[in-house]
């Protein structure tokens, strides 16, 4: 009679284990449930403060400013999934709205390299001026939507400079410096430090570079290209013309120090 019994107790011991364990594991779902629900309930908050932030921006931003300083140079680095042709165009057309005259447009992948003719094209029927262009060792201009020819290309009123960098291009060119300044021979060659110089019309720094992108990094831009520019930070194309406007306010209210 003590076995049945004892048996009994083993049965309802293992029963009660898998009661808990089932409990626990209904108790862990709803705990998981709930960590979900206050995760999205967080990040719903952060996108409506983000939204209601930057739409605070915008009020208190005017698309338009007057300047008394601008940059002479701007570099324009993309995250490769935003240097789509028509976004591109919209930077360029801001660009030239405050007479920028020197723009480097850069991504990592060479999405723009790849496409630089049809924003050239695109670009130039918007633009009264003359649009010189280059992409690496090469140079053309356009206007009004077409390629123009080399004894056109005077200089113009409104005549814009862009150059189109990938990391490819910008790793040609330092290799192509540095295999120039080591072969000098001569002793005052030799004293001279490295530059990467500009006899080629190739850009010097930017006093100017602007980030466009969710985060903000310089996106792989050159640090050749870098040196002591200020940097802005754009998350979207949404509203370029406001977020333009106040970068280039924050730079003319900005002393430029030159690295010091």
């Amino acid at each position: 009679q003590g076995e049945p019994a004892s048996a009994r107790e083993r049965g309802g011991s293992v029963a009660c284990i898998h009661c808990l364990f089932f409990q626990a594991m209904q108790l862990h779902r709803v705990w998981e449930l709930v960590l979900k629900w206050m995760l999205w309930t967080m990040h719903i908050i952060l996108r409506i403060l983000r939204r209601a932030t930057r739409g605070f921006s915008y009020l208190t931003t005017p698309s338009h400013v007057e300047l008394k300083k601008v940059p002479k140079s701007i570099g324009i680095a993309f995250d490769s999934e935003l240097a789509r042709t028509m976004d591109v165009v919209r930077v360029l057309q801001c660009c030239a709205s405050y007479n920028l005259q020197d723009v480097l447009l850069y991504d990592i992948q060479g999405s723009m390299v790849k496409n630089h003719e049809a924003i050239a094209l695109l670009f130039s029927k918007s633009h009264n001026g003359l649009v010189n262009l280059r992409v690496g060792s090469r140079t053309y201009a356009a206007a009004k939507g077409f390629i123009v020819k080399d004894d056109k290309r005077a200089e113009s009123v409104g005549s814009i400079r862009v150059e189109f960098m990938s990391s490819e291009i910008s790793n040609e060119i330092v290799t192509k410096e540095l295999r120039k300044y080591c072969s000098n021979e001569g002793p005052t060659e030799r004293k001279k430090p490295f530059h990467i110089g500009t006899k080629q019309g190739r850009h010097d720094t930017t006093d100017l570079l602007v980030t466009i992108g969710g985060h903000f990094s310089v996106k792989g831009f050159p640090s050749w290209l870098v040196g002591p520019a200020e940097l802005g930070h754009i998350q979207s194309l949404e509203d370029i013309n406001t977020d333009f406007a106040r970068i280039l306010r924050v730079y003319n209210e900005s002393v430029q120090r030159h690295g010091a």
